[in-house]
């Protein structure tokens, strides 16, 4: 905070009250809804889970092409492509344990 007074210290610049009627329109934006069009509600291990993704030093693409040759994970990839598998459906004991299976299941649904 003081880092920032210091550098608001360092112009030339006067304040002066002015009247909410006189500036209507910045109360205004301050009390617009705001539209929600989010797409995905992304949850905390989701976003953890990119973030993972993101730093190993192989590509999406390279990873899905490895999950193909690997006969159960290429049957849920499809799955989840064909729209036949769902987040909600899949078998949360094996999901909560098997983090290779997480990833792939969040790949084929969310993040491509």
């Amino acid at each position: 905070m003081q880092h920032y007074a210091l550098f608001l210290q360092s112009f030339n610049y006067n304040i002066k009250y002015k009247n909410t009627k006189l500036h209507a329109n910045a109360d205004a934006l301050s009390r617009l809804p705001i539209s929600s069009t989010r797409i995905h509600d992304y949850g905390v291990c989701d976003c953890f889970e990119i973030s993972e993704i993101e730093k190993l030093s192989i590509t999406v693409k390279e990873l899905e092409a490895e999950t193909v040759k690997d006969e159960k994970l290429k049957q849920i990839l499809t799955a989840l492509r064909l729209g036949k598998l769902s987040m909600q459906n899949i078998d949360s004991a094996y999901y909560k344990m098997n983090p290779v299976y997480r990833i792939i299941a969040f790949l084929g649904s969310k993040w491509q």
